[in-house]
């Protein structure tokens, strides 16, 4: 038996660090603002309000989905930050809405490591710009090591992991940073997972459940819902194969294919069960606090036939299946929406004018009906689909699965009624991220399979009428042109069906456009749709060389997101603008902001005209408010506001999430929802300066407030103390002694009485403990699988590659 030369390993190591470089590479080359130029990858719409104007001109386009970048995840990621200073996790959000539980909204975040370290150690600007760069290296990584564990060489996981990082989903999504992180971690699990398969050791598995347990504290329930499902389906359905179908594993020494030896069945099925117990016991954190507060929303959870059209009117549009083949087939969602008014310039500015199934137009709208994963990447995905093996069938049709479900089709109605937590997302529309996934692996595996069956005699295609050309295809017999080709007549088919349906839908729903114009441009794209599928099917089709597809799809994934996502300057963000110390300094221990912003003022097409101080942003400067904005808004403060304006929609018509209370009555009595009193309200004048205006106190005679902090109010009072809030469960009273108080609770109010001293309320659900313990629980059990003894490998077995004789190196 030849032996393994000594360097093989350390080469192997090496080649494959350098291969995980070249996608930090391109990654750097998407953020270059973010990587190079210092910029956080925030859009500058701070710039659009009064605190932070300063006569310069935000360069982003108004995006209403970008400002969630700024109007929630900032002030989320400041109020973190600065409780990781204080040594505390922020439970309680004291800042919205006059308090709410911080913890029971999914998108805080609080229990991810990631976060602790990106948004502890450094600025909130610089956490913003590591966790981009971070997560989409991990979902590019964790996309190569699936190829790998498939049995794919080096450049097919090249292909895969540059396809899923730069794709479609990842980059549209990437202002809202809860979306990416847990989306990062789906290839992660599914790698795990694979090796689990593939080399029968039991510890992989809970390394899955790392993972899934990771995309759920990362902080977007959905996302995370989709990951696990994904993940776990996967595994059972390449667990089921498993007997009939071998597996090749990968060499890294020689970059081919070794075959799998026999490994008891248990062992794979026994990790794929760790993995689901692991995850669901490290999930348990941030879960469950978010079910306690989902039935206390604006929008508790609940099934109905109203439910589920509601739910699909979330779904993509037929249309857009143009932009399989054209991402800027309805323009770009980064320049903005075109004008009601005058919608022609728009369209030839290459601004967004796709609708959404309810005949609206949002720029935002772009990212949520994404579906491109590259021309290359979708005609390689094809060839998997059509001619692959197992795997890479197994992966091209969970993607198309994916793809047909965000279109609306019927298995979303199964889903829906019957499997848990499926109903509470926003849409299928994100399935989208399900796709993308699905056909990066697929492509991978298609070069990996153009790799091993390349023929010498094979030529370029050179692209000329005609396309004449010599080339050979994957069983080595000459083609006269790859039009031939099986994959290459779907593509162009597929091309076809997709622009034809774009064509008929969008000119049926486009009010006011000159159908004239539209055809022509129609045209103009339907031939440069052909062009571009053509070329590619050549460049396809040069088998002599396949390693150069990576960079194929690179310089086709970063044409499409260059300059896609905006960037502001991190003065923008840190420190707070000088403009908030007037209001600050007016506010006392129980004072409340009450911003004269109102609903009808909230933009749509264009930017909001000089508000205030929208909802949220007074959380980043430590001001606390009466408004604010979130999915899990309590209903008790939507009640209240409503209330208080005087039967007024206190929401802007287009964002049923967000409260702004300038049709509100500063001086009515009963406005308080926590211990916060006063209201005050910032009026600009003529001048612009800020006038604060206020009404008297709201304290009980003889209480003082001592402390009011995230999770802790302590008030000192002669006898019964009084703490207001939205009925929420976890508040706790304590007397002088450190003894439990008992309370009295009305719609709005705790009472707790302590005659010898003040009263500590502190805020610490039992979802929040319960949830710590299993999630310690489920570290405990992924700790014990990987300790000593616990791996397992069938005796008598060992790994070869075929008909060498040799052992392959350790690391494969």
């Amino acid at each position: 038996m030849d032996a393994v030369r000594p360097d093989e390993p350390r080469r192997d190591a090496l080649a494959e660090l350098t291969c995980h470089l070249a996608l930090l590479a391109a990654i750097a080359v998407l953020l270059w603002p973010v990587v190079c130029a210092g910029r956080a990858p925030l859009p500058d719409y701070l710039l659009y309000f009064r605190p932070w104007a300063d006569g310069t001109r935000p360069r982003t386009p108004w995006n209403p989905l970008y400002y969630d970048a700024v109007g929630q995840y900032w002030p989320w990621r400041t109020l973190l930050h600065n409780g990781l200073r204080g040594n505390a996790l922020p439970y309680w959000n004291p800042y919205q809405f006059c308090g709410y539980s911080f913890v029971g909204n999914g998108q805080s975040a609080l229990f991810y490591p990631v976060n602790w370290v990106f948004f502890g150690l450094f600025s909130v600007a610089n956490g913003f710009r590591l966790s981009a760069l971070l997560h989409l290296q991990l979902a590019a990584s964790g996309t190569y090591r699936v190829v790998r564990e498939l049995g794919g060489g080096r450049a097919a996981g090249l292909t895969a992991g540059l396809s899923f990082a730069l794709g479609g989903f990842m980059v549209s999504w990437l202002m809202l940073p809860t979306l990416v992180s847990s989306a990062a971690w789906l290839p992660v699990a599914v790698a795990c997972l694979e090796r689990a398969r593939r080399t029968g050791e039991v510890r992989w598995g809970a390394a899955a459940g790392l993972a899934i347990g990771m995309s759920a504290l990362a902080g977007h329930p959905q996302i995370f819902h989709y990951v696990a499902v994904t993940s776990l389906s996967l595994g059972a359905i390449r667990l089921w194969r498993r007997r009939d179908t071998p597996t090749a594993c990968p060499s890294p020494a020689n970059d081919h294919p070794t075959e799998r030896t026999d490994t008891p069945l248990a062992c794979p099925y026994a990790a794929w069960a760790l993995a689901v117990a692991v995850g669901g016991l490290l999930s348990a954190a941030p879960l469950l606090p978010v079910l306690e507060l989902a039935p206390r929303s604006h929008r508790p959870p609940g099934k109905s036939d109203a439910g589920y059209q509601a739910f699909l009117g979330r779904s993509v549009p037929a249309d857009r299946l143009a932009t399989l083949f054209l991402p800027r087939y309805f323009g770009s969602g980064a320049k903005g929406a075109v004008q009601p008014d005058d919608p022609l310039p728009g369209v030839r500015d290459g601004l967004y004018w796709g609708m959404d199934r309810q005949g609206a137009i949002s720029p935002g709208d772009y990212s949520e009906f994404c579906v491109y994963v590259g021309v290359v990447t979708l005609l390689l995905a094809l060839h998997s689909l059509l001619f692959g093996d197992g795997a890479a069938r197994t992966y091209a049709g969970i993607g198309v699965v994916a793809l047909v479900m965000a279109f609306g089709a019927f298995p979303n109605r199964w889903l829906y009624f019957l499997l848990p937590g499926f109903s509470a997302g926003a849409g299928p529309c994100r399935l989208a991220m399900v796709w993308c996934f699905g056909a990066s692996v697929a492509a991978g595996m298609a070069v990996h399979r153009l790799c091993r069956h390349r023929s010498v005699g094979a030529t370029l295609v050179v692209a000329r009428p005609g396309l004449a050309g010599v080339t050979s295809d994957v069983d080595g017999r000459p083609q006269g042109s790859p039009l031939r080709q099986p994959a290459v007549v779907a593509a162009i088919a597929l091309a076809l069906l997709c622009l034809a349906v774009g064509l008929a839908r969008s000119t049926v729903h486009r009010n006011g456009l000159d159908l004239l114009l539209e055809v022509a441009s129609y045209r103009h794209l339907l031939g440069t749709t052909w062009l571009v599928v053509l070329l590619t099917s050549g460049v396809v089709a040069i088998l002599r060389a396949p390693r150069l597809l990576p960079a194929l799809v690179a310089a086709d994934l970063l044409a499409f997101g260059w300059g896609f996502n905006p960037s502001c300057a991190t003065k923008l963000l840190d420190p707070l603008p000088p403009a908030l110390a007037p209001w600050a300094a007016r506010l006392g221990p129980t004072d409340r902001l009450l911003v004269d912003d109102r609903p009808r003022d909230w933009g749509f097409y264009r930017p909001p005209p000089k508000l205030g101080l929208p909802p949220n942003l007074a959380t980043a400067a430590g001001l606390r408010e009466f408004g604010g904005y979130d999915s899990l808004m309590p209903a008790a403060a939507k009640q209240r506001a409503f209330e208080m304006s005087g039967g007024k929609q206190p929401c802007p018509a287009i964002n049923g999430n967000m409260l702004l209370l300038g049709d509100a009555d500063p001086c009515v009595p009963e406005v308080t929802l926590t211990n916060g009193a006063r209201a005050i309200w910032p009026v600009p004048d003529e001048s612009g300066v800020i006038r604060v205006p206020g009404s008297p106190g709201r304290l009980d005679p003889g209480e003082r407030l001592l402390v009011d902090t995230c999770n802790r109010v302590v008030i000192e009072g002669a006898g019964a103390t009084l703490l207001r809030d939205a009925g929420y469960p976890g508040w706790h009273a304590y007397g002088p002694d450190g003894a439990l108080l008992p309370q009295r609770q009305t719609a709005f109010e705790r009472h707790a009485t302590s005659p010898d001293g003040p009263v500590r309320w502190v805020y610490a659900p039992a979802t929040v403990r319960v949830g710590l313990f299993l999630a310690l629980c489920g570290l405990a059990l992924a700790s014990a699988s990987v300790a000593p003894g616990t791996k397992h490998q069938a005796p008598g077995t060992r790994h070869q590659a075929p008909g060498t004789g040799k052992d392959p190196p350790p690391g494969g």
